[in-house]
């Protein structure tokens, strides 16, 4: 609808500057007595009619410019400007909600990072030495978790590495020995 609007007003600015080429009849002065006494409030669409149908041979240019820039003026800032401002501002709560989520991104990115960086440097992996007491603790957490140590009896045989391995490779550490990782995974205070 807005551009059925300006390419009517583009029509008569185009037939303006015809008119203007063509040159102007002798009635000029009654044209522009005819123009002027239009009312006042006659329609941006009727003033772009009214254009369109006058004979640009015997209007005044200058009045019929005149014309056509009141014309103009009102049809952009009736119809243009409102729907330029609610574009602009539908545009503007996208962009806000867009900057919120890709901060809410960013940030649980940069979360996750530090987590990981805080995992990977706060303590290298190490085997740890086991005392009686230890394996016992660990036994019983493997028993706790799902996992057969054999006797809880403070002694890491192998019924307690099988179930440490188990343990390590379903875990997602590393398999073989007892490692600090695999004491704080599986609790135990070492």
């Amino acid at each position: 609808m807005m551009f059925k609007k300006l390419t009517v007003l583009t029509t008569a600015v185009f037939l303006s500057t015809t008119g203007l080429i063509s040159g102007c009849g002798n009635d000029q002065q009654e044209s522009a007595k005819e123009t002027a006494e239009l009312p006042a409030e006659v329609s941006t669409l009727e003033s772009v009619e009214t254009m369109e149908t006058a004979d640009t041979a015997t209007q005044p240019a200058e009045e019929y410019a005149d014309t056509a820039q009141t014309a103009a003026d009102q049809t952009v800032a009736g119809t243009i400007e409102p729907e330029v401002e609610t574009v602009a501002s539908e545009k503007l709560e996208s962009a806000v909600e867009t900057a919120r989520t890709l901060t809410d991104t960013a940030t649980a990115g940069i979360e996750k990072a530090v987590a990981e960086i805080k995992t990977a440097t706060v303590e290298p992996e190490r085997v740890v030495e086991t005392t009686p007491e230890m394996a016992r603790r660990i036994q019983q957490a493997l028993a706790d978790a799902g996992y057969n140590p054999g006797d809880i009896d403070g002694i890491v045989g192998s019924k307690t590495m099988k179930a440490v391995k188990s343990y390590q490779q379903d875990k997602g550490l590393t398999v073989g020995k007892i490692s600090n990782k695999t004491l704080d995974s599986l609790g135990v205070s070492y």
